[in-house]
């Protein structure tokens, strides 16, 4: 069994916080705004909807109910135009991780809960409609061992993805991705294990109506030795191609971004190390008009993924 402050250690290592800067761009802050209360696991995400509003999740403590997972929609000016927290059956701690919009203005949220075990997490599934009413609540119990959600995807049609870790049967982390239709029913549910140690995916995108799924992560090569690995699947959930970056024993592959262009490559970002020496990966060569920029601050090396049109 993991728990909680396992798994948080495990992702922290494996997945990076984006810092968005870039070269010759002037930003004015306009606001700030300060919501809720979270615990101290540092879960959250956000998005913007088809009116460009800021829809943010996360947690809050709430008393008696430990941490529930909090979504909050704020208009242009920085205004919440409203707040939900959720609160699972156990009335233990809930975790948003992440969130999407459809082309219908209704938020999806992926987050972590103790659903269907007190002490063990269920990845749960939240659909809200544009005006902040809960339309309903589905959650994945794999192998009745712990699940963890990372990221969040859509296709054409207007399924949703979910991608993160669950424990195998016979394994550790295993990488796991989730479809759902919009009414909340899962279509299908893909494990990668690669040698029953840890594997957790980092990102997630999808091509037209669900054709093809990929899946970017972190993957042990031996215990402690990361690769970076990317799965494919089809619109049914089979895997259909496997990318592994090999290791060189001393050598920790960290992916913390994926995005796919027009002429379906893969750009991969995230970090590499000896001493956390940042890394670029293309998996079909460069093209103009992508471009990943590095930054350093301090001894830390974060990315920024910019696309020129």
């Amino acid at each position: 069994m993991i728990h909680l402050s396992q798994i948080t250690f495990t992702l922290t290592a494996v997945l990076l916080t984006a810092t968005f800067a870039t070269a010759q761009t002037y930003v004015n802050k306009e606001w700030v705004k300060n919501h809720g209360a979270p615990d101290t696991i540092e879960w959250s995400a956000s998005t913007t909807d088809m009116w460009e509003q800021l829809i943010t999740t996360g947690n809050t403590l709430v008393s008696g109910q430990y941490a529930n997972i909090l979504v909050t929609k704020f208009d242009e000016a920085g205004n919440i135009s409203w707040q939900q927290d959720w609160n699972g059956n156990k009335g233990k701690s809930d975790y948003g991780a992440a969130v999407i919009t459809d082309n219908s203005g209704n938020i999806y949220v992926a987050g972590a809960s103790h659903y269907s075990n007190d002490s063990i997490f269920d990845i749960v599934l939240l659909k809200y409609d544009w005006q902040g009413n809960l339309q309903w609540a589905v959650n994945y119990d794999g192998t009745g061992g712990a699940d963890y959600p990372v990221e969040m995807a859509k296709d054409l049609n207007g399924n949703i993805y979910i991608t993160g870790a669950s424990e195998g049967n016979n394994s550790d982390l295993d990488f796991i991705t989730l479809k759902y239709d919009n009414n909340g029913n899962l279509q299908w549910a893909s494990r990668y294990d690669y040698t029953q140690n840890v594997d957790i995916a980092a990102d997630i995108v999808t091509e037209g109506g669900g054709d093809q799924v990929t899946v970017t992560g972190g993957s042990e090569d031996t215990a402690g030795v990361w690769d970076y690995t990317t799965v494919s699947y089809d619109i049914n959930g089979n895997q259909i191609s496997v990318d592994r970056e090999p290791s060189d024993e001393t050598n920790i592959k960290k992916p913390k971004d994926i995005v796919k262009d027009g002429n379906k490559n893969y750009y991969i970002t995230g970090r590499s190390a000896v001493g956390e020496q940042s890394f670029n990966v293309n998996l079909d060569g460069l093209v103009p008009g992508i471009y990943i920029y590095r930054i350093g601050i301090g001894e830390d090396v974060q990315h920024l993924k910019v696309i020129k049109n």
